[in-house]
């Protein structure tokens, strides 16, 4: 009964706090992040001077695909314009990175989804991309906005190990 209470709490947690996607403000929030390939995750205070909230450290690890992923259903991304996440990197070089985005009805090809490549600067940055890209991005059909189920973000080669801190991913 626990676990199904609190699945029910944060999933009332995420419909509320649309369309941020995760401030990591909530108490279930990073359960909802999976770390891929080597990677850890976890909630974090270190930025909460500077952001006035919990982050996602992320400990990246140096394998191929290492990164982390917010896979669950969402709301529509349809009526909103432009994705984002705000992101600090805490190395002195830039961070090769790709964001993936797939809805319900990807065949698991990498031209049935939204992959694209970022140079992830040091200190923070600002990703944005508009939800027209996503949904175009599929080479053979547009994607289905209200379908989103898989939001990634990876390294696409094995590299040192680097820590990130994922602060915030909203729509607007």
């Amino acid at each position: 009964v626990v676990p199904v209470m609190r699945t029910s709490y944060d999933e009332y947690q995420r419909y509320q706090q649309f369309p941020t996607l995760s401030d990591f403000t909530t108490r279930f929030e990073r359960d909802r992040w999976v770390a891929t390939y080597g990677s850890n995750a976890e909630i974090n205070t270190d930025l909460m001077g500077q952001t006035g909230r919990k982050s996602l450290k992320v400990y990246l690890g140096s394998d191929l695909y290492s990164g982390i992923i917010l896979s669950s259903p969402f709301r529509d991304f349809g009526q909103y314009e432009r994705l984002h996440f705000r992101i600090l990197n805490t190395a002195t070089h830039a961070l090769d990175m790709t964001c993936r985005i797939n809805d319900l009805a990807h065949n698991n090809e990498w031209n049935d989804r939204f992959s694209r490549p970022f140079d992830l600067q040091p200190g923070w940055n600002t990703l944005t991309f508009t939800v027209d890209e996503i949904r175009r991005a599929p080479r053979d059909r547009e994607m289905k906005m209200s379908q989103v189920r898989v939001l990634m973000l990876f390294r696409p080669q094995p590299s040192p190990q680097e820590t990130i801190y994922i602060d915030k991913v909203w729509l607007d």
